[in-house]
């Protein structure tokens, strides 16, 4: 098919520009639609939903989005420099442990790509889950040890039962 259309041919020609072929050659919109009737149909719309579909039903790509954004919120953070060492406010006890009930909160809970952005942003990497009989004895909660829910929701049924509201 000749790419150079005609003036009848053109479903967007107003008529008030000059026929396509010119001194200069085809414009922007021309060559697009001559692109488009060289290589024939456009995808249609479904076979592009289908497709978008299938890509997010997929965990891999759920896991590489969850990485490129806490690379993101990393490089944000830190201006671009590479500081992989986690703030010295956050070696403290308390905020490891904080850091390991949330882990195991989000662990329980199947919030695998939230877990991944907040292992790197809590600088965990790949270090290994305090065991749990060591955080129940640190927050208090040796009763929860063997329960099959989150740490973090003992304690949050203790202090409601303290509160008088359970």
């Amino acid at each position: 098919m000749d790419p150079v259309l005609s003036r009848s041919q053109d479903p967007v020609h107003d008529g008030s520009a000059a026929p396509f072929a010119t001194s200069r050659g085809p414009d922007r919109r021309q060559r697009e639609h001559a692109a488009r009737d060289s290589v024939g149909a456009e995808v249609p719309t479904a076979s592009v939903n289908a497709f978008r579909e299938l890509l997010d039903s997929d965990p891999a790509i759920h896991r590489i989005k969850a990485q490129l954004r806490a690379i993101l919120y990393k490089s944000i953070a830190n201006d671009g420099s590479d500081a992989s060492e986690p703030t010295t406010a956050n070696n403290s006890v308390e905020a490891m442990l904080m850091n390991e009930l949330v882990r195991e909160y989000l662990q329980y809970s199947g919030y695998e790509h939230t877990l991944a952005v907040f292992e790197h942003e809590a600088g965990m990497g790949n270090a290994a889950a305090v065991p749990r009989s060591i955080m129940a004895r640190e927050v208090g909660c040796l009763g929860a040890v063997h329960q099959p829910v989150p740490l973090l929701f003992a304690m949050l049924a203790e202090g409601r039962r303290a509160a008088g509201y359970a």
